[in-house]
């Protein structure tokens, strides 16, 4: 019973998490209007379930279109057969395969404007260093809070703009 109750109640918790997250953070709530994710693709690369749902549902609040990639293999595969197209792309470091340092610099090669956030729970100054010199344009630490991630999008996004002006 003891071992049972540890391995569900994460699930559980989780699944209460998302909902008070779908009906705690309204989507007027960030620093970006919801218009300015609408139609926009994002990509997420993380192993992990609960991360990947947190984020989506976060994002899909906002209005984005999201692609949920599991490993380095796969969001390689969809750089070279959908020729990378997306507005965002959201890396964990650690994913099975390739880590997202690697992966930044094999996007880099094919789309050198995207934004790329890396969101880690491992960090050294030698991942993060690391992490800029491939070419990611935002660093943030896991837990990531939801106005923390739309900051972010918002300043990448902000950023773009200001660029293709």
């Amino acid at each position: 019973m003891f071992i049972t109750a540890r391995f569900w109640l994460p699930y559980l918790i989780s699944d209460y998490y998302f909902y008070i997250l779908r009906t705690t953070y309204p989507s007027k709530m960030f620093n970006l209007n919801q218009s300015e994710l609408e139609g926009k693709h994002i990509v997420v690369v993380d192993d992990d379930i609960p991360s990947a749902k947190y984020y989506e549902t976060i994002l899909r609040n906002q209005g984005a279109e999201i692609t949920i990639l599991k490993t380095g293999r796969e969001f390689n595969d969809f750089i070279s057969q959908a020729g990378g197209r997306s507005d965002i792309v959201i890396l964990d470091f650690l994913i099975p395969f390739m880590n997202g340092v690697d992966c930044t610099r094999l996007f880099r090669r094919e789309d050198k404007t995207t934004p790329v956030l890396m969101i880690t729970a491992y960090c050294s100054d030698q991942i993060r260093r690391d992490a800029f010199i491939a070419g990611v344009d935002d660093f943030l630490l896991k837990p990531v809070m939801p106005e923390k991630l739309m900051l972010s999008i918002a300043r990448q996004i902000t950023r773009q703009k200001q660029v293709s002006v």
